[in-house]
């Protein structure tokens, strides 16, 4: 008896094993698709704002057929909003919104992921890059960006889609030199300095909210209890007895 027992249990957790092992590869094929697919629309000269809502939705679909659940939002990794939403329930802090809206989780992440091998600026990172590199970096990226952004200039760089002017004008408040790189670290606490200036003495919610909206557009798309729930997570960090009072 303890025997079978024993080999049952065995079988069991081979399996769960197996399983596990090909859900990993069915995301890995799934997420190369995606990738494949972004960068043959981008190479077709389309505007990223056109395309978005295609591959939304063809991200929705092929997210469900890997990960075996069905149709939800998520950043579609254009570094701007998602035209498919969020999903209510996420990691709903800051840094979650970012990625579902805003720059994909990625520290390198430019415009129309130009970043990315075939990309216009292909390797540029600039999670390597000092502020006073940034810079002069903008001139040719907001001209390029203009050209497919119905002639706006925009510079949106890493995961919290920073442009220049506010980049600039965060590391003046911050003390950050131009030597400065624009690192992991660096880019979380420009956010979050960012985050907290829009927030903070604001204390009716939909003002919160439509503060926070002004600081990333692609909050826009985000539920509100979802930006409610950001807003509650940047109050507890920098006001931790507030924050535990409000929970």
């Amino acid at each position: 008896m303890a025997f079978g027992t024993s080999f049952g249990a065995f079988v069991e957790g081979f399996d769960q094993a197996r399983r596990s092992k090909k859900a990993d590869a069915e995301r890995e094929k799934t997420n190369a698709m995606n990738d494949r697919l972004l960068s043959v629309m981008e190479k077709q000269d389309a505007s990223a704002a056109s395309m978005m809502p295609m591959l939304g939705a063809i991200r929705d679909l092929t997210g469900a057929i890997a990960m075996g659940q069905g149709r939800g939002g998520g950043s579609i990794g254009f570094g701007r909003p998602s035209s498919s939403g969020g999903t209510a329930g996420g990691d709903n802090s800051l840094a979650g919104l970012l990625k579902r809206y805003e720059g994909a989780g990625d520290f390198d992440t430019l415009y129309g992921h130009a970043q990315n091998e075939g990309g216009r600026f292909a390797g540029v990172r600039p999670s390597q890059m000092t502020l006073d590199e940034l810079d002069a970096f903008d001139k040719e990226y907001g001209q390029w960006v203009a050209e497919r952004n119905g002639g706006v200039v925009a510079t949106p760089v890493g995961f919290g889609q920073i442009v220049g002017t506010t980049r600039r004008n965060a590391a003046k408040a911050m003390g950050l030199s131009g030597d400065t790189v624009f690192s992991p670290e660096v880019q979380q606490a420009m956010v979050d300095h960012l985050a907290w200036n829009r927030v903070k003495g604001v204390s009716d919610p939909a003002a919160r909210r439509a503060a926070l909206r002004q600081e990333w557009v692609g909050f826009s798309k985000a539920p509100d209890a979802d930006v409610d729930a950001a807003i509650e997570s940047i109050i507890a960090k920098h006001q931790p007895a507030l924050g535990a009072i409000r929970s």
